[in-house]
């Protein structure tokens, strides 16, 4: 008989303890956590690198790295963004571990009470790594970036590539790219332009998914417009195939078909490509000429109509209905600017882009975007207000 109520209390306890566990689970389940933090990588390299942090969050939020104890501080947030609202993307940079020890961080995301972690683990240093490579520049402080502002279905992607100086081979940023999956197209492109990436380097026609997305999230041009009934319109390159001729690699990467946009063929084979190939010329007056080429679909506080091609997989891509293209040029401490503004439709005059100048400012006004905002506010303030035409030779 006392078996039978030892027995009969552990049937209760073990019936409770369920009834209290299945409840823990459930409130675990109905997490309705209103922020995030996505990462492409949680487990990174041992060598340097950077990438980019996403932050979702409605309101306010503060961002803060927790270290163990011992570890000392081997990652941090670029331009020290550790505040601001809303949806946004920054930059997370990583130092080079040279013990073979990996280390650990975990990234914190406030925003009024509610608080979220990611955990970030860095590869520890093996014999047989190399020493590590400075190269890439930090991805934060890159002129030719305009500040990321996240948006659902868009993914801020760089590609990068590899360039021999001398004897040393080091790895270099090729271009940037906003891209909205949802659209299929890139919102601004943003490269540096420097003799470094000129070379000998034929045209490559090697016209391909992009490897960063998923085939479905992008178009797919591997037989242009025309093939597809859109006699109108050419594969546009935002970043021009003819800016990155220093190696074959570097040139294949341009014709990833999220550089692409579907063109109207007389803009693009007119007045923007001399655009373009003025743009090479005016790069050996500057250390380093900053370019973001871009594809509107509106203009902010419009209401323009979007219209959509099919692509050969069936899929739907917007057309653009403006392009434009920012240019800031560096000169040691000095800095110039001008902008260029065209509607996608046809053009008779293929020479004159001097009549579709205008002052950076106004394109950031015209777009949204802020351009070069890495510039101390009172030389952005500056440069992009006024330009030139003396400058720029229109």
């Amino acid at each position: 008989m006392l078996d039978i109520r030892k027995n009969f209390k552990y049937i209760v306890y073990l019936i409770c303890f369920g009834i209290f566990t299945f409840t823990s689970c459930s409130d675990d389940d109905s997490d309705t956590s209103s922020i995030d933090i996505v990462l492409d990588k949680t487990i990174v390299e041992a060598s340097a690198g950077e990438q980019f942090l996403e932050i979702k969050v409605s309101g306010d939020w503060t961002l803060s790295i927790d270290f163990p104890p011992g570890t000392g501080q081997w990652c941090m947030i670029n331009n020290s963004k550790t505040q601001g609202t809303g949806n946004t993307f920054v930059v997370l940079k990583t130092y080079a571990n040279l013990d073979p020890e990996e280390r650990t961080a975990t990234i914190i995301l406030e925003s009024g009470s509610e608080r979220i972690y990611q955990d970030i683990t860095q590869k520890g240093k093996s014999s047989t790594d190399p020493d590590p490579d400075p190269e890439p520049t930090p991805q934060g402080n890159w002129l030719e970036l305009p500040e990321i502002i996240s948006q659902d279905g868009q993914k801020a992607i760089t590609h990068y590539t590899s360039m021999t100086e001398g004897s040393v081979n080091k790895t270099v940023r090729n271009y940037s790219m906003l891209f909205d999956t949802k659209e299929k197209i890139a919102y601004w492109v943003a490269y540096p332009l420097h003799s470094s990436y000129i070379g000998s380097a034929d045209r490559t026609d090697n016209w391909a998914f992009d490897p960063v997305l998923a085939q479905a999230e992008q178009g797919n041009f591997f037989k242009g417009f025309v093939s597809l009934g859109y006699s109108d319109f050419d594969r546009g390159h935002q970043i021009p195939s003819a800016d990155r001729t220093h190696t074959r690699a570097a040139n294949q990467q341009t014709f990833y078909y999220t550089n692409i946009t579907p063109q109207n063929s007389t803009l693009n084979q007119g007045v923007w490509a001399n655009l373009e190939t003025q743009c090479r010329s005016w790069m050996s007056k500057y250390d380093t000429l900053y370019v973001v080429t871009g594809a509107l679909l509106k203009t902010v506080g419009n209401n323009e109509t979007v219209t959509y091609l099919k692509d050969h997989s069936d899929n739907q891509i917007a057309k653009p209905n403006y392009y434009y293209k920012v240019l800031l040029g560096k000169k040691g401490n000095t800095y110039k600017s001008v902008g260029f503004w065209f509607e996608n439709k046809s053009y008779v005059s293929n020479k004159d882009f001097i009549n579709y100048a205008k002052n950076v400012r106004e394109i950031e006004t015209l777009s949204g975007f802020n351009f070069f905002f890495n510039l101390p506010q009172s030389t952005q303030d500056e440069v992009e207000t006024a330009y030139k035409a003396q400058d720029w030779g229109l």
